[in-house]
């Protein structure tokens, strides 16, 4: 299996911009992609800005 980790960090102010791209992703992603086991977005409570996209 494979797993990917990325950190994203959004520009100040595009936090929620951001957070709602990745979730469309996911949901692309879990219509689309069969294979794929599990694909999440989490986001840092203590720095807003950090969106971690696995």
């Amino acid at each position: 299996m494979l797993a990917i980790t990325a950190i994203i960090r959004a520009k100040k102010g595009h936090e929620a911009a951001m957070r709602q791209a990745l979730l469309d992703v996911v949901e692309h992603v879990r219509a689309n992609e069969p294979s794929t086991v599990g694909y999440y977005v989490s986001q840092d409570v203590r720095q807003s800005a950090d969106i971690f996209d696995v």
